[in-house]
């Protein structure tokens, strides 16, 4: 009898998780949760639990190059700066980088890399992330690096518009085994209420989920995309829902 009831209440208990976590991320978001955490003093505009996945995502793949949009107070550079010392620390063959792009000062973020001795290993790039002057300058130090594992990390401007752009622009930077992680990708979950208390330019219907998901049906699968859901299902209290994008292959258009 129990063979046959465990079965049933653990899917039942995934459900009411589910549930509770959308919840939950309901909650942060409308008390700005994230505004107050930081990364060795620095402030950092992400959940304990997704500074998890980011973690399990960069030690799987590798990386040596990070493109990261949306640098706010520098503690997410800071954050990927110290993975990429720890994994590649043992290998002096090879250099890696954190492409660093926001429309708004880096002052903060300079600072900080700079104070924990990451200054050479970090470029800022102020302007539009969509842009085809970004997507030049990120293009000419990715170049420069020989045969680079690459990942994107969004979280600039969660509007639907500019994530499908953002996608379209810079996502055939990631490698073969590699992914492009939407952050905030779970917008849609957030109540009329949340969305009410906390106006910003994207809304229930048309985020940072629905940009993503608008990439992946007119460009992300022919560049060989597949939505990789293992690390939300695991994990569960997360702002990502459908918004981490594995690279199967590299068919498609080129970046040239």
């Amino acid at each position: 009898m129990i063979n046959l009831i465990k079965p049933m209440l653990n899917y039942v208990d995934h459900l009411r998780i589910k549930k509770l976590s959308s919840s939950l991320v309901n909650l942060m978001s409308r008390q700005d949760y994230v505004h107050g955490l930081g990364w060795f003093g620095i402030p950092i505009f992400q959940t304990p639990t997704d500074l998890y996945i980011y973690q399990e995502i960069i030690f799987k793949v590798k990386p040596r190059v990070i493109v990261e949009t949306g640098v706010a107070k520098g503690g997410s550079v800071l954050y990927a700066c110290h993975l990429l010392d720890l994994i590649h620390r043992n290998n002096s063959e090879k250099s890696w980088r954190v492409i660093s792009c926001d429309v708004n000062s880096m002052r903060d973020a300079r600072e900080a890399v700079a104070t924990f001795g990451y200054a050479d290993k970090v470029d800022f790039f102020q302007g539009d992330s969509a842009s085809l002057e970004f997507k030049i300058y990120a293009k000419s130090i990715i170049d420069s690096l020989n045969d680079p594992v690459v990942l994107i990390s969004l979280d600039s401007n969660h509007t639907e518009s500019h994530v499908k752009d953002e996608l379209e622009s810079l996502a055939d930077f990631v490698s073969k085994g590699s992914y492009a992680i939407i952050w905030d990708s779970r917008i849609g979950d957030l109540t009329v209420l949340t969305h009410w208390i906390r106006p910003r330019a994207w809304n229930r219907r048309h985020h940072a989920g629905t940009g993503a998901s608008l990439f992946m049906k007119e460009t992300g699968i022919s560049l060989g995309f597949v939505s990789d859901l293992s690390f939300e299902d695991r994990l569960q209290i997360s702002g990502l829902k459908n918004g981490i994008l594995f690279r199967k292959s590299t068919k498609g258009i080129s970046n040239d």
